[in-house]
């Protein structure tokens, strides 16, 4: 990914040191602070701009990002 705007597809599917505090996904999730890790990834507590509401999203590390099992849990 490049500059601060991934895709949710994305982020579903991968989690690494360029996610940070104020990076925006799919053009309008914006990180806020991560608030929790575990085998399967980060969550991030994030700002929902378009129903301006705070959310949690759900990062797979790099090692899962390419398995399909992995991502299927995490939906």
């Amino acid at each position: 990914m490049s500059g601060n705007n991934g895709t949710i597809h994305g982020l579903g599917t991968g989690a690494g040191s360029e996610f940070g505090p104020g990076y925006v996904l799919g053009g309008n999730y914006e990180l806020a602070q991560p608030i929790g890790r575990g085998g399967m990834g980060q969550v991030w507590q994030a700002r929902d701009r378009a129903g301006r509401r705070d959310v949690a999203v759900k990062m797979l590390p790099p090692e899962l990002r390419s398995q399909e099992e992995a991502i299927d849990q995490v939906r």
